[in-house]
């Protein structure tokens, strides 16, 4: 049974900061009554424990338990910081258990507060920025603007100080009415992709299976290994070792056989959307729903590889990948531009 909590706090709508308690006994009543998620609204911001983080939680907390969300003012920040965001809204939040900092959950916790885009905004520059302990922005690949509830979106697994802001990037090659510019523009903006250089996108061109893990990581903020112990026969010492070491690590790929991952070899769609699947898996966020089609409608569903019908089979019967026409082409090179749809497609669900 999936048991949710909600508490909503009353206050002004200029409040700066909300403190919000749950007394050590009302803490011990979620637990025994294993509460799946607890959100709490305030006028700052909504901040949402998922079962993952709720657990760890529950096993730092020795009393009383304290959620603080806080407005702050821009003028805290460095003098790069606050060219970047500008006047657009910073927060800081932070849990506290029996008097104790909990900085660190190990599930998620989503957060989102309301934002009202300028009209010269682009909602895909529309960013959210974790600021660091040297006060140096670090982009938040998961942030997403909702312009229906008008509220920035982002998923955690620390709480800090956080704020919002817009880094337009564009492209030479990447026409306002592409199919796909608004995936680019969003993946770029969050330091997904950088492009190939000189201004230009390449969106036709194919990616090698390394250059996909590293965009897939990235965009879901699994860092680099970089004191790994174990890892491809073919990995090198290059810019994708690390992540190879820890996709390896965490599960997400086990790679081609004999010890080899193949990261110059161009990735073919079915290989991608595995790859995918593997790491939401692994993070517990696989998509839900049934937005797309069945499998079998398309007509080169057969032709789809055993190890990959799995995975092919959940992102186009919840609408994440919709084929061409009547073919799913699994084992068809991807573009760049399907790799940025496709995680655009994610990140904005």
């Amino acid at each position: 049974m999936n048991i949710q909590v909600e508490i909503r706090v009353e206050a002004g709508k200029e409040a700066k900061s909300i403190e919000t308690v749950l007394p050590k006994a009302a803490v011990e009543l979620l637990m025994q009554n294993k509460v799946n998620q607890l959100k709490i609204i305030t006028p700052v911001a909504t901040v949402t424990f998922s079962e993952a983080a709720l657990s760890s939680l529950y096993d730092q907390v020795q009393g009383d338990l304290k959620v603080i969300m806080t407005r702050m003012d821009n003028s805290s920040l460095n003098e790069q910081a606050r060219k970047a965001v500008g006047d657009r809204p910073v927060f800081d939040f932070s849990v506290y258990g029996g008097g104790k900092e909990i900085s660190h959950f190990n599930g998620n916790v989503e957060v989102s507060a309301s934002y009202t885009p300028s009209e010269k905004e682009d909602i895909n520059a529309i960013v959210l920025y974790f600021i660091n302990r040297k006060g140096e922005l670090e982009t938040v690949s998961n942030s997403i603007y909702d312009p229906i509830s008008k509220r920035v979106k982002f998923k955690t697994r620390h709480f800090s100080q956080f704020a919002i802001g817009y880094n337009k990037v564009s492209f030479k090659d990447v026409a306002d009415s592409a199919w796909y510019a608004g995936a680019v523009e969003f993946a770029a903006a969050r330091g997904i992709t950088a492009g190939t250089g000189n201004g230009y996108f390449s969106p036709k061109e194919g990616l090698s299976r390394a250059q996909f893990l590293v965009m897939l990581m990235k965009a879901y903020n699994i860092a680099p290994d970089i004191t790994f112990k174990d890892n491809f026969a073919d990995a090198g010492n290059t810019y994708y070792t690390g992540y190879l070491a820890a996709a390896r690590s965490l599960g997400i790929t086990a790679g081609t056989g004999n010890n080899l991952y193949s990261p110059d070899k161009e990735i073919t769609r079915q290989e991608m959307i595995t790859l995918l699947y593997s790491a939401l898996k692994v993070m517990g966020e696989l998509p839900g729903g049934s937005a797309g089609r069945e499998i079998t409608t398309y007509e080169d569903a057969g032709q789809i590889a055993s190890w990959a019908r799995e995975a092919m089979k959940l992102f186009a019967e919840t609408g994440i990948i919709g084929g061409s026409g009547h073919k799913l082409n699994p084992k068809a090179r991807t573009s760049r531009a399907e790799m940025a749809q496709l995680l655009y497609n994610l990140l904005s669900k």
